[in-house]
């Protein structure tokens, strides 16, 4: 096909396609996402298809974003720490302005910090493990990600205790 004077080939498109979409990945979508990339994984099926080409960029575009989670521990901390912060001033300013406090916002409350076993529960180790499946490539990225799990695990046991 042409487009504007330019080839337009079937990868092309497919990019363009992928490119309008991946950025509306939501966190809601993730479980669809999760549920396709098992299915995607279940046997060896190559190539892709165009709608598993787009799944595989949202779950890569979703995993990078939360890619934190799978850096090395002192690192994964210090993204913790400065996206708790971050949240604690918009609550800060939610509060200031009489708005209702966004969950995990108000500096009186758990912050994103205490919530951590439960995130990586139920929605980091399903969507990194799915990822994984497709892509063996990044098991280094779950191996990290289940230390820094352990590490949450632990830092919860020690709190459910004082």
């Amino acid at each position: 096909k042409e487009k504007g004077g330019e080839k337009v080939t079937k990868e092309k498109a497919t990019m363009n396609m992928a490119a309008s979409r991946v950025g509306s990945v939501s966190n809601a979508s993730f479980f669809s996402l999760s549920h396709v990339a098992a299915l995607i994984s279940q046997g060896p099926k190559r190539p892709f298809d165009d709608a598993e080409h787009l799944l595989a960029l949202q779950m890569a575009l979703k995993c990078s974003d939360l890619g934190h989670l799978a850096a090395p521990l002192a690192l994964h901390q210090r993204w913790v720490t400065n996206l708790e912060e971050e949240y604690f001033i918009q609550g800060d300013a939610e509060k200031e302005l009489g708005l209702p406090i966004s969950p995990l916002f108000d500096r009186s409350k758990q912050g994103i910090s205490k919530t951590q076993v439960g995130f990586f529960d139920f929605v980091v180790i399903p969507m990194f493990s799915s990822f994984v499946k497709v892509f063996p490539g990044a098991m280094t990225l779950q191996d990290n990600l289940l230390d820094n799990y352990r590490h949450w695990k632990d830092v919860s046991a020690k709190a459910a205790k004082e």
